[in-house]
């Protein structure tokens, strides 16, 4: 009931579904064991993969842009910030809030900030 035409990505958290595809991320809730579409989360176009969600921050790559967004309400998530990244693509996320660790790269996530706003 969603009506998506293309599924990036995919990634459960609690008793929801996350799914990117078409610029949008759709919400799904579980009950009675069937996975019912909840809300859409439309205010900031979404595409990429999703790397992970950790302390109720979901992390999504496109390309080198970091999507970091707040979903501490999970059916309603809130853009946090946009963060250029040196890497593309990593099978997983791991943060302590301070940095990011994909594959063998620490990569400081202050560091990152500084460096978007001194371009």
């Amino acid at each position: 009931d969603s009506q998506l035409l293309n599924i990036n990505s995919l990634w459960t958290y609690q008793e929801y579904l996350y799914v990117i595809g078409d610029n949008k991320i759709n919400i799904f809730k579980e009950k009675d064991k069937k996975m019912l579409l909840n809300s859409s989360y439309t205010q900031y176009p979404i595409k990429g993969n999703i790397l992970g969600i950790e302390e109720e921050i979901l992390y999504v790559l496109d390309n080198n842009r970091l999507t970091l967004l707040d979903i501490h309400t999970p059916s309603h998530p809130k853009f946090i910030e946009e963060i250029a990244v040196p890497f593309t693509y990593k099978l997983g996320i791991k943060t302590n809030g301070a940095y990011i660790t994909t594959g063998s790269k620490i990569i400081d996530i202050q560091t990152l900030r500084t460096s978007k706003i001194s371009k």
